[in-house]
Order: structure tokens, then C-alpha cells, then sequence
């Protein structure tokens, strides 16, 4: 073949190549493109800001939608100062916004976290509560009684569905709820107003899993009267009643009645105060939040305590391998409060409920005091045994442990100005 032929070949071939390549390009434009999937679930705003006044009650609406047709199966938060008044399972249209209708009271101050949970997948938003509810519970005792005198009027507290809830919803520095608190009032109250008369009423689910819950609170002046609170999801016939002084309905009801009670929380953290005037008239009503103002009654505590069941090891100390090559984070680490997690818990809160953020599982139902590099940053196990081969899986989120129940005034940013510290 001449140096000619051989330069005509290669221009055939070079022309063939471009041709083949404009083919395969005018085949992919004919391709449709791949489709970027949209979210399956939104929820708008995602962030809500409500400021609320102490136990002043507001309600709002979350837009929730679907892309495609689907069952909202459950809505959940994680503190029951904000709830959903939205009845499910609720059906979803395609690409239409559904309202739905939540509920805050101001008791707990934070940034509260509503979880949307559907047949196709689950959604976000959360709801910033402003309120200086926390810590007026004494305050707000002391109003009631005032004006029961003014009315001449018996004051009646009532507490619906205690389920057995010894304390809840928060640590021991801020906590709403205890039968310690709710077994104090009525001797409070007799200290507070001696004319003022009183009864304190246990409605609904009294012990839930704590048999023997009621029975304690009797013995400090709590009674059950179903004639007189009832419970049921017939009202419209209850509240005619004679001798009925409130209703609880079982069910949403659109009735607007003055004997219709809708307890704002339950669990005990909350008491409804209905004003009852001697010809059965409530002139008045208010709620007490059951908070560490209010003066407490430890002896009711003793058959009811929970226990921890965990083991604790007290000679490992997870932390000190980490020194070997992370000196200065450790340094920091030993002066921070995590480091005196243990410590800070009190001893009638060391259980099983409360160990899991003061202490670190190194084995099935063996723990080390304190919060720990492990507690924090995720595999650092692993990363420790292997001398840094094996890298870590990056940190848990913060508000694992500090939430909107056990502390609602958390910022991160502000936090970790006390625990800031390099590799």
C-alpha cells in the first residue's frame, strides 16, 4: 500500500469514527432523561414559631403533601406540649395540600419536633415554642385559690389519664409531673387558704402499668367520682346530669358546652382547676402545671421507685485509651460537663430511663458513668482498637439527648463553646 492509500485509509477511518460518534450522540438525545425523583413528603413550614404566654393554649395548621396519593398513618412528637388535633389514618390526594391541625400550650419552652409518618414514606417540621410557662406552677396554685375566695367557690383539680407516671417529661432540674408533687397539693392548698374548700379528682386511666398508683394518692386526699367528672364518648347526655360538675369526652367533638373539659396535657403534668359555686355554676378555670415549684411529698415515692438494671463497671474507663493520641481533646473532654454527667444525676433518677444519657453501654446491660468520647462520636471503638486505621462514623446528634423534653433552652452553637476541641 502507497504513503497515498495509507493516508486515504486513515481519513476513511477518522470520518467513520466522527460518523459512528454523531450516531451514537443523535441516539442518546433521543433518549429521555432520567427523571430526578421529587420529595415524597413535604411539610410546610418546616419551622414554626409560636410564642405563647404561661399555659395559654394555640392552635395552628402544617401543610402536609404528597406527590402521590397516600395514608397518613401517624403523627408523633417528641413533647406533648405540642400535639396533633388532626384525626388519622387520614387519605392523602396527589398533589394536594392538606392542613393539618396542631395544637401548643405554653408549659415548655424549645424547639419541638413533629414527625409525619405515611404509607409512602415520612416528613419533618418543627415547632419553636417561645413561653415563660416553666416554673409557674406555684404562681399560678396561689391565683386559683385566690379566686375560689373571690367566687366563694370550691376549687376542684382534676388530673385525667396519670397512666402511673411517677415523674415525667424531663430531668429532675426541669421536669413536669411526679405523684411526689400531685400527693403534696392538697396539704398545700389547706396551708395556702383555709376557707377555700377543695376536692382533687383522679379521672380516666389512673395506674396504667403501676398497679397501686392511685391507691398511694388516696391516702394524701385523691378520689376517683365518675358521677361527678365523667368520662365517655356520649357528652351531649352527661352534661345535663344532675350533680355532673365537668365532662371528658373519649372522642373529638365539635360541642361547645361550660362542662366540657378537654385536659390540656395528661401523664399528671398538668391539673385542671374548675371554680364550682355552691348552685353547681363553674365561675372559673384554670391550669396548674405540676413543676419543681410546687412543694413535693418524697414518702410517696418509696414502693414506686424505678431501678436500674444495668450493671456498672467501675474499673474500664473508655476514655483513656483515646488520650494516647488525642491528648488536648481529652484534656477538654475530662473538664466538661459530660465528664460529670453521672454525677449530676440524681439518685432517685438513676434507672433505666434516665441512665442511657448520663452513662455509655459498653456491653449488653453494662454501662460506665459519664458521657464518654464513644457516647459521641460513632465507632470510636473500633477506631481505638485498630490505632486509627479504622476511622470513626462521624457524631450523633446532639438532641438525642438534649431535646425539646429534657432541655428545651439548648443551642448547639452556644454549647459547644464549652466541649470545642480539634482531633
Amino acid at each position: 500500500m502507497t504513503m497515498l492509500d495509507s493516508a486515504a485509509l486513515y481519513r476513511f477511518l477518522g470520518l467513520s469514527a466522527a460518523f459512528v460518534s454523531l450516531l451514537f450522540i443523535a441516539a442518546e438525545s433521543r433518549d429521555p432523561p432520567v427523571p430526578v425523583p421529587e420529595p415524597l413528603l413535604t411539610a410546610s413550614p418546616s419551622l414554626t414559631r409560636i410564642d405563647l404566654a404561661a399555659n395559654e393554649e394555640r392552635t395552628f395548621t402544617i401543610a402536609l403533601t404528597s406527590p402521590v396519593a397516600a395514608r397518613l398513618i401517624a403523627i408523633a412528637t417528641d413533647c406533648r406540649c405540642v400535639s396533633a388535633l388532626t384525626q388519622t389514618p387520614l387519605d392523602l390526594v396527589a398533589g394536594k395540600s392538606e392542613q393539618i391541625a396542631m395544637r401548643a400550650v405554653g408549659v415548655l419552652p424549645g424547639v419541638k419536633t413533629v414527625t409525619f409518618r405515611t404509607t409512602e414514606g415520612s416528613t419533618r417540621a418543627q415547632v419553636q415554642v417561645v413561653t415563660t410557662g416553666m416554673g409557674t406552677g406555684a404562681e399560678i396554685l396561689k391565683e386559683a385559690l385566690a379566686r375560689a375566695h373571690t367566687h366563694k367557690a370550691t376549687a376542684w383539680f382534676i388530673i385525667h389519664d396519670l397512666r402511673g407516671e411517677i415523674r415525667n417529661c424531663g430531668c429532675s432540674t426541669g421536669s413536669l409531673g411526679g405523684i411526689d408533687l400531685l400527693a403534696a397539693l392538697p396539704e398545700a392548698c389547706r396551708g395556702l387558704a383555709t376557707d377555700v374548700a377543695t376536692r382533687f379528682i383522679l379521672s380516666g386511666e389512673v395506674d396504667g402499668q403501676r398497679p397501686g398508683v392511685g391507691a398511694a394518692l388516696a391516702t394524701f386526699g385523691w378520689t376517683a367520682d365518675e358521677a361527678a367528672i365523667v368520662v365517655t364518648a356520649k357528652p351531649e347526655a352527661a352534661v345535663a346530669r344532675a350533680g355532673v360538675i365537668a365532662v371528658i369526652p373519649t372522642v373529638p367533638i365539635a360541642m361547645e358546652n361550660a362542662r366540657i373539659l378537654r385536659p390540656v396535657l395528661n401523664s399528671g403534668m398538668m391539673t385542671e382547676v374548675l371554680l364550682v359555686t355552691a348552685d353547681g355554676r363553674i365561675a372559673d378555670r384554670l391550669q396548674v402545671p405540676i413543676d419543681a415549684t410546687l412543694p413535693s411529698e418524697p414518702r410517696i415515692l418509696a414502693g414506686f421507685h424505678d431501678h436500674l438494671t444495668s450493671v456498672i463497671d467501675e474499673r474500664s474507663e473508655p476514655s483513656t485509651s483515646c488520650a494516647t493520641c488525642h491528648k488536648a481533646a481529652h484534656d477538654v473532654w475530662s473538664k466538661s460537663a459530660h465528664a460529670r454527667a453521672w454525677v449530676s444525676l440524681k439518685d432517685a433518677d438513676r434507672t433505666d430511663g434516665c441512665v442511657s444519657c448520663h452513662s455509655l453501654e459498653i456491653a449488653p446491660k453494662t454501662i460506665v458513668t459519664g458521657v464518654h468520647c464513644a457516647s459521641c462520636h460513632r465507632g470510636a471503638d473500633a477506631h481505638a482498637t485498630s490505632r486509627g486505621v479504622v476511622k470513626t462514623l462521624g457524631t450523633t446528634n446532639c438532641r438525642s439527648c438534649h431535646d425539646a423534653r429534657h432541655h428545651p433552652s439548648f443551642d448547639p452553637v452556644a454549647a459547644w463553646v464549652f466541649i470545642a476541641h480539634g482531633k
